[in-house]
C-alpha cells in the first residue's frame, strides 16, 4: 500500500510532513541496453541490442526466443494400427533464446547493475530410445557491476564450445527525463 500512519502532536506534524515529503519522490527510470556481439575468429559476425526501461530498485526482465517441444512420454490409448494411431505423446516445452533479468540502483554518475543474462539454443537432435530429442546449449552470465551513464561496460564474454566463436555482453544505461 505504501502507506504511513503517524500519530503525533501538532508540534511534531511539521517533522512528519518533512519525512513524508523526502520519502515521496518518484523513482528514477533509465533505458538499459544490452549489446550482444557475436565474434568468430576475431571478426564481428553480428550485433543484437536488447533495450528495456528499468525503474530504480525494481527488477525488470526481458525474454526473446522460441519454445522447443520435448517428448516426455507416450502411451497407448487403446487400439492401434501400423500407422501408430492410438499412441498419444506428451510434450513439455523449453524456452530457448535470450533472457535478461536486471535491477538498477542509481547514483549521481550512473548505477549499480545486478544482472543475469542467459543464452540458450537447440543445437542438434539426438536419438534416445528411438525418439529424437533436442540438445540444448546454455550459457549464463550473472553479477553486479557499476555502470557510468552513456558508457558501455563489457560484462563478460561467453565462449561457444566446439568453435572459435564467442559472445561479448555489454550494458549501457541512459537516464530518462
Amino acid at each position: 500500500r505504501n502507506a504511513i500512519v503517524f500519530r503525533v502532536s501538532s508540534e511534531e506534524a511539521a517533522t512528519a510532513q518533512r519525512i513524508i515529503h523526502e520519502l515521496d519522490r518518484p523513482k528514477k527510470s533509465s533505458r538499459l541496453t544490452y549489446t550482444i556481439t557475436d565474434m568468430d575468429a576475431g571478426k564481428r559476425v553480428s550485433v543484437e541490442r536488447f533495450s528495456m526501461i528499468a525503474t530504480d530498485e525494481y527488477p525488470v526482465t526481458l525474454k526473446q526466443g522460441s519454445r522447443v517441444p520435448v517428448a516426455t512420454g507416450s502411451y497407448s490409448s487403446g487400439g492401434s494400427n501400423s500407422a501408430g494411431v492410438g499412441v498419444q505423446t506428451q510434450f513439455q516445452y523449453i524456452d530457448v533464446g535470450m533472457n535478461f533479468a536486471a535491477t538498477l540502483t542509481s547514483d549521481a554518475a550512473g548505477a549499480q547493475l545486478k544482472s543475469k543474462v542467459e543464452q540458450s539454443s537447440a543445437v542438434e537432435d539426438k536419438e534416445i530410445s528411438g525418439v529424437h530429442e533436442p540438445v540444448i546449449r546454455q550459457a549464463t552470465l550473472e553479477g553486479t557491476s557499476m555502470l557510468t551513464l552513456g558508457r558501455p561496460l563489457l560484462l563478460g564474454s561467453l565462449d561457444i564450445p566446439g568453435s572459435t566463436a564467442h559472445l561479448d555482453v555489454e550494458a549501457t544505461i541512459e537516464l530518462l527525463p
